[in-house]
């Protein structure tokens, strides 16, 4: 069964801590996985006015180089601290059939 990269959620009803887990794909959101990634609370801290973030960057990068493969989210939060390349999207072309303006993907 392939792996994810999927967030998990923890914690109660407006105070929720996201964890990033590798798990296996047919298992439900917070079933327990394979690997605890990243834990990301986004509640403030009052006194240093900063949110709670850790992340285990070598084992992420293990786990996509063995094939994981990660959620939108997870993906896009990857992106933003740098540990997996930007996603290339595919650009449209402009074709004209007969008179017609089509886009191609």
């Amino acid at each position: 069964m392939p792996v994810r990269l999927r967030i998990s959620l923890q914690g109660k009803r407006n105070s929720r801590i996201m964890h990033i887990v590798a798990s296996h794909a047919g298992a439900s959101r917070d079933s327990k996985p394979l690997e605890t990634l990243a834990i990301f609370s986004p509640r403030v801290n009052p006194d240093t006015g900063e949110k709670r973030v850790e992340w285990a960057v070598e084992r992420m990068r293990y786990w996509l180089g063995v094939g994981a493969q990660p959620s939108k989210t997870v993906l896009a939060l990857l992106e933003r601290v740098r540990i997996s390349h930007p996603r290339t999207l595919p650009r449209a072309r402009l074709v004209v059939r007969n008179g017609a303006d089509v886009v191609h993907f």
